[in-house]
């Protein structure tokens, strides 16, 4: 049985929100709006499947026209997201991988049509979201998202188990995952990032003013930034080692668990904890 009340009080309230909103809207369960204390039960059923080693398979491909929008949210429980920033695209174009894992082949072939994607067209946000059986009697879910969107698109994105990676947007990202880790590559904007169980990899330049705010309750943290970015800094772990390279604070104080400083000016802001895991951050040119 699993259940995020064990981890839930360890996340932002910011973060936590996020998560309580993959499991009411991609379970489709009903919830108290109580961040504090939910509890989400994947399964439950007397009935169990024993393996899965027969797959059922399907791609589901959809175009959203840009118009208004200005964000894309994915709301994800198991498998992976993939979202990759482009220039001069007016859509946003998802593509899903849907699998359903059983011990027979007319079982995962039954239930496939459990799985499915839901894209809702908002005013100016782009919501795309995982409906799964809140129970899953042993059958594995698992949907992998490939996402294109316009490089300025802002993104959130939730992730129960799997991978989220993010690659070349210049804009804000805020992502919360649960069991997998956060790769964040070529990004432009102020960043928010949350695990509860994996590492986050990122590489920002971070715009005047803006904030980066990493957290990773087990796992390692590694921040390649520019040496010109101006930020005041801070960087604290449970266990583990706080590591510099290529990279100047001024003002600078580290301790076995903390190291604080200014870089440049101090006009953005950059947190980052890691509760079992290292820190790094890599300056380049």
């Amino acid at each position: 049985m699993f259940t995020i009340r064990r981890f839930i009080d360890s996340l932002s309230t910011r973060s936590a929100s996020m998560l309580l909103a993959v499991v009411c809207i991609g379970l489709l369960i009903g919830c108290s709006g109580d961040v504090g204390s939910p509890e989400f039960h994947i399964s439950g059923s007397a009935f169990n499947i024993k393996n899965q080693n027969f797959t059922a398979e399907k791609t589901i491909t959809t175009e959203i026209p840009v118009e208004s929008h200005v964000s894309v949210s994915i709301a994800a429980i198991n498998g992976e997201v993939m979202v990759t920033g482009h220039h001069d695209v007016d859509i946003v174009l998802v593509t899903a991988h849907l699998i359903v894992g059983s011990d027979s082949q007319a079982d995962a072939d039954r239930h496939l049509e459990d799985l499915d994607i839901q894209v809702t067209d908002g005013s100016d946000e782009i919501l795309i979201q995982t409906v799964q059986p809140q129970h899953t009697d042993g059958r594995q879910y698992h949907v992998a998202y490939d996402i294109i969107v316009p490089y300025n698109f802002a993104v959130i994105t939730t992730q129960v188990n799997g991978s989220i990676d993010i690659v070349d947007i210049e804009n804000s990202i805020d992502a919360v995952n649960v069991n997998g880790d956060i790769l964040l590559s070529n990004v432009v904007g102020g960043i928010v990032a949350d695990v509860v169980n994996g590492a986050i990899a990122a590489t920002v330049r971070l715009p005047v003013h803006a904030t980066i705010d990493l957290i990773t309750d087990n796992g390692s943290i590694e921040l390649h930034i520019p040496r010109s970015t101006s930020a005041a800094f801070g960087a604290s772990v449970g266990n583990g080692a706080i590591n510099t390279s290529n990279i100047a604070f001024a003002d600078g104080s580290q301790t076995n668990q903390s190291l604080t400083g200014t870089l440049g000016n101090g006009e953005g802001v950059i947190q980052l904890w890691a509760g079992n895991g290292d820190i790094s951050i890599i300056g380049y040119d």
